[in-house]
């Protein structure tokens, strides 16, 4: 992993933003709640969804970027009935 001073590589944030790009722009992952972070050619995936599915296909996205050459995948899949309970106490 390149870190200069601690910030990230110009690599690093060329790989985030292609990541994050394609994810944005599938079909199935436009609503979906889905934080990227990049440190040298790793991907991190953090976030919620509401299906194996589109966990799945968010890090086969991830690992098809070019430049990418491992992924981390800790999304969270919520149920319907968990996404409902959350949203009566938002109010």
């Amino acid at each position: 992993m390149k870190k200069t001073n601690g910030k990230k590589t110009r690599e690093s944030k060329e790989i985030e933003e292609r990541v994050k790009d394609q994810i944005l722009s599938h079909k199935l992952l436009k609503n979906s709640i889905i934080l990227v972070r990049a440190e040298g050619n790793e991907v991190f995936l953090v976030g919620k969804v509401d299906s194996e599915e589109k966990k799945w296909l968010a890090e086969d996205i991830a690992n098809e970027t070019f430049g990418v050459l491992n992924v981390i995948n800790d999304i969270q899949i919520i149920e319907q009935d968990e996404k409902k309970s959350e949203s009566y106490y938002e109010i």
